[in-house]
């Protein structure tokens, strides 16, 4: 029984040594389960999974499934983070979300299954929103 559980959710770069013969540098999926007991941090579930475009057989589970479920559980982190900006669409505290974690427009737009010219219009509209000119005021006036 643990006190406290914790999903991390991270993206790890993989790529192959030059000697391997094989060229492969991907995104791998990763999901880690924490539990605190005790006020020990304990990982008691590590999952990686195929980079978004890699899989036998031409079979999209990543694409089709394993985009959702991440943008499901980022969707509902956002919600909860950006609960005090109601005028928000889920769309953009999503994307808001992801820019707070650091994401570039590229990684957002890899991540949702749109494009960075489509990132770069929600960051628009926030920046537009919230009477700001950077990304960086942006996430600035977020923190407040």
């Amino acid at each position: 029984m643990s006190d406290t559980v914790l999903l991390v959710l991270s993206i790890i770069p993989l790529s192959t040594k030059k000697e391997t013969g094989l060229l492969l540098s991907e995104n791998q999926r990763s999901t880690m389960i924490f539990h605190i007991e005790e006020d020990a941090l304990r990982i008691v579930h590590i999952h990686v999974s195929n980079p978004w475009s890699m899989m036998p057989d031409k079979k999209q589970f990543p694409r089709s499934q394993g985009r959702s479920n991440y943008e499901y559980v980022q969707q509902v982190l956002s919600e909860r983070t950006l609960s005090r900006y109601p005028d928000l669409s889920p769309r953009q505290k999503l994307i808001l979300e992801l820019l707070s974690q650091g994401k570039t427009y590229k990684a957002i737009a890899e991540a949702l299954s749109i494009s960075p010219r489509t990132v770069r219009y929600h960051v628009n509209e926030l920046l537009t929103k919230f009477k700001v000119r950077t990304r960086a005021e942006l996430l600035t006036a977020v923190q407040k």
